[in-house]
């Protein structure tokens, strides 16, 4: 399929800036002053906003999902699952609330989830409950108005490699988990920002400040068990069946640096697999949470799930 590389028009994007800009202000009023697990049927029940949240939803136990559906148009809607980063051992659902709202307002069911955080477990405990999050999403296709099979996945940093490992990794058993087997984790679209994509290559270059982060994570540093970091890097599994793939990354990420993006790039293009980029320019590894690049990678962001997943299902 063909390949398209999207590089930021920083002029041409911010003349959009106002108009998703009350999005995200609104997002920023609903964020929650407190912490901790909410009774599954609180909801938002204002009806002039352009979606309903479901919050604190059990989807696995112990985990919890927060579920953005647009109250605008019939629907099934596609759907997109928001993985948090954190080194995949830090963070929780809520750093992704305005970008839930915000694809929520677009025509997108959005769940923004929580997972297993290491070292206390270890991989592949969190790609196990990604996984989980996605046959959870179309077990309950009817209650939250979802075409089950259009399904994106979106993360950033740790969170972009537990995208990109769904996104790669379809029907590998031992990476499944468990609850609702009868249905399937496959995904359609993934957009995987900041993200760890070639383990043992990102050890290899010297040039990544994240080690210590993927020794953690995985329970073993690269010279005791090189094998497991090739077992959980996505590029391993990288085929013609892979799903479609947006690599957002900063041009100057030294965390995780611009090659892990180019080297996943090179290799779903040669499996034939569709891939798209958006490299920004001058950017480090933090760029899609600041003030210039947030607005504008959503923008890409949401027009790509909206050509990736059939809105019409």
């Amino acid at each position: 399929m063909p390949v398209e590389s999207r590089f930021l028009n920083l002029k041409g994007l911010m003349r959009r800036f106002f108009s998703v800009l009350s999005v995200f202000a609104l997002a920023a009023c609903l964020s929650e002053s407190t912490t901790g697990p909410r009774d599954p049927s609180d909801q938002d029940s204002d009806h002039s906003l352009p979606y309903e949240a479901h919050k604190a939803i059990l989807f696995s136990p112990g985990l919890w999902a927060d579920v953005y559906v647009p109250t605008e148009g019939s629907g099934p809607f596609p759907a997109v699952v928001l993985i948090h980063g954190g080194g995949w051992s830090g963070g929780d659902r809520g750093d992704f609330l305005p970008e839930a709202v915000h694809l929520a307002s677009n025509g997108f069911v959005a769940a923004a989830i929580d997972y297993r955080l290491a070292p206390a477990h270890p991989f592949p405990a969190a790609l196990q409950d990604a996984k989980a999050a996605v046959r959870w999403l179309r077990a309950n296709a009817d209650s939250y108005t979802i075409e089950p099979a259009q399904i994106g996945v979106v993360g950033s940093s740790s969170g972009g490699h537990l995208a990109a490992m769904v996104g790669t990794t379809a029907g590998v058993a031992e990476f499944e988990g468990e609850g609702n087997p009868a249905f399937s984790s496959e995904v359609q679209a993934v957009a995987a920002i900041s993200s760890h994509l070639d383990l043992p290559g990102l050890w290899r270059s010297g040039t990544g400040l994240g080690i210590l982060a993927i020794e953690r994570f995985l329970g073993s540093g690269y010279r005791q068990d090189p094998a497991l970091w090739a077992i959980a890097s996505p590029i391993t599994y990288v085929s013609p069946g892979s799903a479609s793939f947006l690599l957002l990354h900063g041009t100057e990420d030294t965390r995780v640096p611009l090659a892990q993006a180019e080297a996943m790039r090179e290799a779903l293009v040669a499996e034939g697999a569709h891939v798209e980029v958006f490299f920004a320019s001058g950017a480090n590894h933090g760029f899609f949470f600041s003030s210039i690049w947030n607005l504008p990678s959503m923008e890409v962001i949401t027009d790509f799930f909206t050509r990736m997943l059939n809105q019409s299902g």
